[in-house]
């Protein structure tokens, strides 16, 4: 279970922290209770149960009774949190007179949370913003009559990619297609080619790593950050816990990615983010062009190949083309 409030103002509320945490109506890890998360005006809490929840409400609700305040129902809703095969809480939660209402998903620091932990939601909304942003770019370029190829990825590595692999170290060993879908757009649109054009050809006429390449580094970041954080930290001590879980959960699967890849120094060791990605930088670029050149040979049970047949007879590795560093017009790139 979890409630949030959003609040369009700065108070100081250290006495409804306190009388939050004194209860310990929250969630335990690691023989710690955690009842509440907050940052800048976002206030979480946290409970296992619907009762639990409940208390904590009410001990809100007499504190903003103390400081007559109310709080915006629009603005305040209830998550739970749970497999997909469980219906969700029927339980009437209330902050005083105020009937709170559940909802599937909330964004929190910028990263959407689904109520089933769906990364496919989180992602998709990535998606879109990444998409509007590239449209910007695009629009500034048709506008500005287009420019070289340098500054084209100079942008979109400033002002796209950090969009795409915002929070990435959570979700980022897992492919998603959409996120390619904007790679593949905008190698397109800088080529000069139509949307038929196999994204195969597009990424290797731009020498690009697809997206998973760069959400895997920053899952090795945070990994790395993880285990050189205090051990006093919250943080730490809910990665520390999960460690321990039987199930397959975030550490789980970066121990096996690590164990599959030959990396399992990164894990083995508490080491610095900058060496464990110049490790595990030329182990990634293999995979990238193991993939690509799988992509292109896989002829799909066709008697003549696919139709980049006569491509990969001079295309042999994944690098961007010499011709894309002339400064051309896009309609000279697409003939070239």
């Amino acid at each position: 279970m979890l409630f949030h409030q959003h609040s369009s103002r700065y108070i100081y509320i250290n006495d409804l922290v306190t009388d939050i945490n004194n209860h310990e109506a929250g969630i335990t890890i690691d023989n710690r209770n955690i009842s509440m998360l907050m940052f800048a005006d976002d206030i979480v809490l946290l409970a296992p149960t619907e009762d639990k929840l409940q208390e904590m409400l009410d001990i809100v609700n007499n504190w903003c009774s103390k400081w007559r305040l109310t709080l915006n129902g629009t603005k305040t809703e209830i998550i739970h949190y749970r497999h997909k095969s469980k219906e969700r809480s029927a339980f009437q939660f209330k902050c005083g007179e105020l009937n709170l209402q559940y909802t599937d998903k909330y964004k929190y620091l910028g990263v959407w949370l689904h109520e089933h932990l769906d990364l496919s939601v989180t992602v998709k909304e990535i998606s879109k913003s990444a998409t509007r942003a590239l449209g910007k770019v695009i629009s500034i370029f048709k506008n500005t009559g287009g420019s070289s190829h340098k500054i084209f990825i100079k942008l979109f590595n400033t002002a796209i990619l950090p969009i795409i692999t915002y929070s990435a170290g959570i979700w980022g060993l897992h492919e998603f297609k959409k996120l390619n879908t904007i790679l593949n757009k905008a190698g397109r649109f800088l080529l000069g080619l139509t949307p038929k054009t196999p994204n195969i050809a597009t990424q290797g006429e731009m020498g690009w790593n697809s997206i998973i390449y760069h959400t895997r580094k920053e899952v090795i970041r945070l990994f790395c950050r993880l285990q050189n954080m205090s051990d006093n930290r919250v943080t730490k001590k809910v990665y520390s816990w999960s460690k321990l879980q039987s199930g397959k959960n975030w550490t789980y699967n970066i121990k096996r990615f690590l164990l599959k890849h030959n990396l399992m120094e990164i894990y083995e060791n508490i080491i610095d983010s900058s060496y464990a990605l110049e490790i595990s930088e030329p182990i990634l670029l293999n995979i990238e062009s193991a993939k690509w050149q799988l992509a292109l040979w896989n002829d799909r049970g066709q008697a003549n190949g696919n139709k980049l047949r006569t491509y990969r007879r001079f295309k042999t590795s994944l690098q961007s083309e010499a011709y894309l560093d002339y400064n051309i017009p896009r309609y000279e790139r697409s003939a070239f």
